[in-house]
């Protein structure tokens, strides 16, 4: 080190010290949730808000006095893909087929409906225009922006990813090349001054009527979402580490940390006012410092829609649901790498995903803080409650919950003569007694399962997961070189053979009643009219049920923590009542319809009203209503029959199989590398491997996602 840069080096340290707690502090940009998780590919501002276009939809994100609305459906466009963009607080959209353009005026319906194209002025060639030799083609177009009345410039893509930016008066026709290169992103403030982002990370200003470019700014990496504000000269863009604000009079300003992940170019980006509205890589955000904004909670994996409206009208909270239950493991797992705060809560099924690993590895805030969630954890069956603890701390609370076990519908018991002594009980008998079923169902044209397996396949997947789950009951390690997985897989071979599927019904009629289908235990209503068929690997096996959840997981980054919990504590006292019969050890009381009272009163007030009427009614009217009486007393005996949503009998009935229920998902191998099993299970099928060889992959599959769950 250089003596002399001593002084320098320390007084730099001692700055930088002094001075950091004096820095702005930056946050992620607020998550703007969208209905049914669309993600809009184009955005365009007016004096109403910013609106959005997904594709097939149009949508409004309100924007006014510094407060943002959630999106609202304006309507569904007639054609796409196009993209949209506005001139005067009049919306127009482009689209591109064949080298052509064309260009429409969006004429809103007054109530939510279908938004009408009034085409614009003449479609635009661009073949010529742009010296596109004959059969060359534009393949998509990336960006749409107006700069006039009836001008728009857009940016264009070939098959080589080579991009043309081009200016149009589509009243005309007219159309010509600027001479900008590598753009990837347009800009277009409301007096139509144009600014393009290119691949060297420039921002500059288009003249575009003469082409004419010059550098506004530059940023240190690769940026999208470019837009322009309402004050002149105002520029926002954004790369993978902020958001950024440029003004003539203050150069380039850091506002927000950044929402985006990996650079994509041509991400959308809008502002109206204040608001800046970016596109991520996990949806839709809003940078805006000066914009109130109610509290909310952000959830990836989806909740309960009736539950969420009930919460944000008794405490003025936002819940902004991702609904992405497929994604909500893996997003929780880069969150935690990246001690990325922005998702508050996440949604997890325990069997689909690495669950386990997720509470072993500590990626969770402990719970037991709500009063409302210990007491309830502590009035869970002890088996079942460990599953969503560790070291003493609650890393997980359940949303629902559901046990399963294999049915046969009674109707088609009786069709095939069937008596309850007539059904296997372990996987040896089942395999003989499948392949009698499969003759007697085809017989009587009933379909064998609610899709079209193999008997092949459909006999393999039994056994597997009768197999995982009796080593998960034992606490015993996947081996599926065992001897007995060996021997029990030889049966399914000797006695199955090749990958012909089973025959569906013919006929445009409902899709029919399946023989085998698998039923929820704690759902009392899908049970009835059913005949349970529960199976044990062998007879010195026990008969287990595995039983799935989806529970919420807290953020260990989040700084809503207490919001959070007191939205759980609510969420608990709904736990729906068959979730409650899954896991409660007490059994839980009747549950009655809920209109039964109200309907069985009226119903008995109707019938003594028509008794008394019976008694002066003239001979000619008696018969009418001594229908009305028998229909009346019909009805109340339908009502009594349907009156519990879950009886004291069948909560009777459950608890005797209590002690048989576990919690799934301590070996996810079948549902974690289920694409892999399929390809495997697929040669052995068609008998293109042989059993060891099928025996030995699947082993190393095993393996493989042990190693990866630690």
């Amino acid at each position: 080190m250089n003596r002399r840069n001593v002084p320098a080096v320390f007084l730099l340290l001692f700055l930088c010290l002094v001075l950091l707690p004096l820095l702005p502090a930056h946050a992620v940009p607020r998550l703007v949730v969208m209905p049914n998780g669309e993600y809009p590919i184009s955005m365009a501002a007016t004096k109403k808000g910013i609106y959005l276009q997904t594709g097939t939809t149009l949508q409004l994100l309100p924007v006014s006095e510094n407060r943002v609305g959630s999106p609202e459906y304006i309507g569904q466009l007639p054609r796409g893909p196009v993209l949209i963009a506005s001139w005067r607080d009049s919306l127009f959209s482009a689209e591109l087929q064949d080298n052509k353009l064309q260009f429409s005026r969006l004429l809103l319906p007054k109530d939510i409906g279908h938004v009408s194209m009034e085409e614009t002025g003449s479609i635009v060639d661009c073949g010529d225009a742009l010296g596109l030799a004959l059969g060359e083609y534009l393949t998509f177009l990336t960006d749409f922006v107006m700069v006039g009345k009836g001008q728009a410039a857009l940016l264009l893509e070939d098959l080589e990813k080579n991009t043309r930016m081009v200016w149009t008066d589509f009243s005309t026709g007219a159309l010509r090349m600027l001479p900008v290169q590598n753009g990837t992103d347009l800009a277009a403030a409301p007096d139509g001054t144009l600014y393009v982002l290119t691949g060297e990370n420039e921002v500059l200003l288009v003249q575009p009527d003469t082409g004419a470019s010059s550098l506004l700014f530059r940023l240190d990496a690769p940026a999208s979402c470019l837009a322009a504000g309402d004050e002149p000269g105002e520029i926002y863009a954004a790369d993978d580490a902020h958001v950024y604000r440029y003004t003539p009079s203050a150069g380039v300003e850091q506002l927000d940390d950044s929402p985006l992940d990996a650079i994509l170019p041509g991400m959308p980006g809008c502002v109206a006012g204040t608001s800046y509205l970016l596109m991520g890589n996990y949806g839709l955000y809003l940078s805006d410092p000066e914009a109130e904004q109610q509290p909310y909670i952000t959830v990836n994996g989806g909740t309960n829609t009736e539950l969420k409206t009930l919460y944000e009208m008794e405490k003025g909270v936002t819940i902004q649901d991702l609904n992405m239950f497929v994604f909500s493991t893996d997003r929780l797992i880069q969150d935690m790498a990246n001690q990325d705060g922005t998702i508050d809560l996440y949604v997890i099924n325990t069997k689909w995903s690495y669950f386990p690993a997720v509470l072993d590895k500590g990626y969770y805030a402990p719970l037991e803080e709500s009063n409302v969630l210990s007491s309830m954890m502590d009035g869970f069956d002890p088996r079942l409650a460990k599953f969503f603890q560790r070291d003493g701390h609650i890393g997980a609370f359940p949303l629902s919950g559901t046990a399963y076990t294999q049915c046969i519908p009674m109707e088609i018991m009786e069709i095939l003569d069937l008596t309850p002594s007539d059904l296997p009980t372990t996987f040896e008998e089942y395999i003989p007694w499948l392949k009698e079923m499969a003759k007697r169902t085809a017989e009587y044209g009933i379909q064998l399962f609610p899709r079209a397996f193999s008997l092949r396949s459909a006999a393999f997947g039994t056994l597997l997961a009768l197999y995982i789950d009796l080593c998960e009951w034992n606490g015993e390690p996947v081996d599926f070189e065992s001897h007995r997985f060996r021997e029990l897989l030889k049966l399914v071979d000797d006695t199955f053979h090749g990958n012909e599927p089973i025959a569906l019904p013919q006929g445009n009629q409902e899709p029919p009643v399946a023989f085998l289908d698998w039923r929820s235990l704690n759902n009392p209503f899908s049970l009835r009219n059913m005949v349970a068929m529960p199976l044990a690997l062998s007879k010195d096996d026990p008969v287990v049920y595995p039983a799935e959840y989806n529970v919420y997981v807290l953020n260990p980054y989040s700084t809503k923590k207490d919001l959070v919990l007191d939205f759980l504590s609510y969420a608990a006292q709904h736990t729906d009542d068959d979730t409650l019969l899954l896991l409660n050890k007490e059994p839980i009381d009747p549950v009655e319809l809920p209109t039964y009272q109200e309907d069985h009163e009226n119903s008995l007030e109707k019938l003594k009203s028509l008794e008394e009427e019976l008694k002066s009614a003239p001979a000619e009217n008696r018969r009418d209503i001594e229908q009305q009486i028998e229909e009346c007393k019909d009805s109340i005996a339908l009502l009594d029959e349907k009156r519990w949503v879950i009886s004291q009998t069948e909560i009777e009935t459950f608890h005797q199989l209590q002690g048989k229920i576990f919690s799934a998902g301590g070996a996810p191998i079948f549902s974690l590398a289920a694409k892999q099993i399929s390809q495997l299970a697929n040669e052995f099928y068609d008998e293109a491997i042989s059993t060891d060889q099928f025996v030995t992959k699947l082993q190393e599959l095993s393996r493989m996602i042990t190693l990866e769950m630690k």
